[in-house]
């Protein structure tokens, strides 16, 4: 938790514990809202120095993270009904989301950076190597107006929000609302029911409180 402070990288065990509270939320979801899944960012295809996955690995990493989310989904909702899926990336320095949108059978790159390098030289395989792991689907990139070029630490939490709130709607009149972020998302993960260490941790709380 403590990588969620300002100007550090975030840790990719902090975002699966972010996936993991967000795919046991589905379960109180309204039933006029989509249903969603959220895959493990660790070894996600990419790993966190850099170094692409052979290839002779990349489907059993990609089926690791789609069974990760599975395990965290609810019992009662199958993945037949899942209609955006979420798996968080994570390059050096630098997070995005890629979404699956199956109601609009594309691809969508949720990236909160507006820097001007060259698509190969930001992404480098990334986008193409998920693509081809769920071959179908057109890849699309969806411009948010609330975007800036310097966010080499926010785009982890900027990540963790666009997992959260994203409901397929595309770049129209959306606002992400981070003010904070850092914070509702710490505070959203220890308080979480599916968090194990809820006890532990309130207690550890209350005598620091004394």
């Amino acid at each position: 938790m403590l990588s969620l402070h300002e100007n550090q990288h975030i840790s990719a065990y902090v975002l699966d514990a972010w996936s993991t509270m967000l795919n046991a939320r589905e379960n109180l979801r309204s039933s006029h809202s989509l249903c969603r899944m959220f895959a493990r960012a660790y070894d996600c295809v990419h790993s966190w120095v850099g170094e692409l996955t052979p290839k002779k690995d990349r489907p059993v990493i990609l089926n690791d993270a789609v069974e990760f989310a599975l395990a965290g989904f609810p019992d009662n909702i199958s993945i037949e009904h899942v209609e955006l899926f979420f798996f968080p990336i994570m390059q050096p320095r630098h997070c995005y989301v890629i979404c699956f949108n199956r109601i609009n059978q594309q691809w969508e790159n949720l990236d909160a950076s507006t820097s001007t390098l060259k698509v190969a030289d930001k992404y480098s395989e990334m986008p193409s190597i998920l693509v081809k792991g769920l071959k179908k689907a057109k890849a699309k990139k969806v411009v948010m107006n609330w975007r800036h070029e310097n966010n080499e630490y926010e785009c982890n939490v900027l990540t963790m929000r666009l997992v959260d709130i994203y409901m397929g709607q595309g770049s129209k009149g959306w606002d992400i609302g981070i003010k904070n972020g850092d914070k509702k998302h710490m505070a959203a993960i220890l308080s979480a029911e599916c968090n194990e260490m809820k006890k532990t941790m309130w207690k550890r709380l209350r005598s620091m409180q004394k």
